[in-house]
């Protein structure tokens, strides 16, 4: 599911796989975020997305040629 709003560019996917680290700034009012993500799970949302794809052309394919 995560991958499919990534792949659609739904910003509650990507946040979601994000890790968030806040750090206090000058003055109470501001805040500063860090957004970063573990590689592992960027490769795993990048292969099942491609996964997605490639079954997807396969279906196409398949179906024009029906």
């Amino acid at each position: 599911m995560i991958s499919s709003g990534i792949a659609h560019a739904q910003s509650w996917a990507v946040l979601s796989i994000l890790k968030r680290v806040e750090t206090p700034g000058a003055s109470p009012d501001v805040v500063t975020v860090e957004f970063s993500a573990p590689e592992m799970e960027l490769v795993l949302v990048s292969q099942v997305t491609m996964l997605m794809l490639i079954e997807a052309w396969r279906l196409f394919d398949q179906r024009r040629m029906a």
